[in-house]
């Protein structure tokens, strides 16, 4: 089975019978890769460290080993996604989610953006993903965009993540 019609098959599944729950698949290369839907629709994925539209970019190329579901199990976490049904075009046609355009204009690698997004939104909590586009988007360099995350932070959680991610 190729892989994009292994994942597509199964993300189609639950959009089709409007599942809400957890998708666990076991990929070939041995890692997992975490689907939780909302009455069809993706709300979260997680991947490898990755989660959101960052994920979306890998699943194109992974092969699905075993697969698992959850029925009614949910994810505090929610990212902003596209709806399913384009998530399978994407998947389908292996189109890549472009990184925000400010991010790359002002230096941040795709690897620095991800890193600092994950350890702000663990600071801040489901919320964290909304601050952090914007601020990116404003942001002049890393530093900048390091320091204006920061702000949102109280006292030690702001000395704490400022050292996580410098």
């Amino acid at each position: 089975m190729s892989s994009d019609s292994a994942i597509v098959g199964h993300i189609q599944q639950h959009l089709d019978s409007q599942s809400t729950g957890a998708l666990f698949l076991k990929l070939t290369n041995g890692q997992l890769l975490q689907l939780f839907f909302i009455n069809g629709e993706i709300q979260s994925m997680k991947y490898h460290g990755a989660t959101g539209l960052d994920v979306i970019n890998e699943l194109a190329s992974l092969e699905v080993a075993k697969s698992q579901f959850h029925d009614g199990a949910v994810s505090r976490v929610v990212n902003q996604l596209p709806n399913t049904a384009d998530i399978i075009d994407m998947i389908k046609n292996r189109s890549v989610v472009e990184m925000s355009s400010s991010a790359a204009d002002v230096g941040i690698s795709h690897d620095q953006v991800v890193n600092i997004e994950r350890a702000f939104i663990a600071f801040v909590g489901p919320i964290g993903d909304m601050i952090f586009k914007e601020e990116l988007e404003s942001a002049k360099s890393k530093e900048d965009l390091v320091n204006r995350l920061s702000q949102q932070l109280d006292g030690s959680d702001r000395s704490d993540f400022e050292n996580e991610v410098k």
